[in-house]
């Protein structure tokens, strides 16, 4: 029988993903995106903000991650982010309205705007619509 990846995904507040029989997991490391197979070699990286991509029984599933790190060893995929997003979750129109609300609200550089708030809830939205760019395809 063939060997297949173990994938958990966890934000601060909630435990995303844990599956099982995962064939591939494709994530967009620091240094470039990488694919990790089954038998993969250990491996421990920062991921950029974007869509994590795994397949399981043939199908493709997506996820959006924010501030994450992932480790590798012995076909277990573990990833750490400080959001996640999954396209049941996701919104357009919310995404697109909330991305421009932020955009206006760092164009204006008001005293007291909490600007990390703002820029949080700016990669969120961007990272919103990536995610829906990729399940569009």
């Amino acid at each position: 029988m063939n060997q297949l990846l173990h994938l958990s995904l966890a934000t601060p507040s909630r435990q995303v993903l844990d599956i099982e029989d995962v064939e591939i997991v494709n994530a967009p490391a620091e240094m470039g995106d990488v694919g990790i197979l089954p038998n993969h070699a250990p491996f421990l990286s920062k991921l950029r903000d974007g869509v994590i991509n795994y397949k399981v029984g043939g199908n493709n599933f997506y996820v959006g991650v924010n501030g994450a790190f992932m480790d590798v060893a012995e076909n277990q995929v573990t990833i750490i982010s400080e959001a996640a997003i999954l396209p049941e979750d996701a919104d357009l129109a919310r995404a697109q309205e909330a991305k421009d609300k932020a955009k206006a609200e760092l164009e204006k550089k008001l005293e007291g705007t909490d600007f990390q708030m703002v820029e949080a809830e700016l990669r969120r939205a961007l990272l919103e619509l990536k995610l829906l760019e990729h399940i569009k395809k």
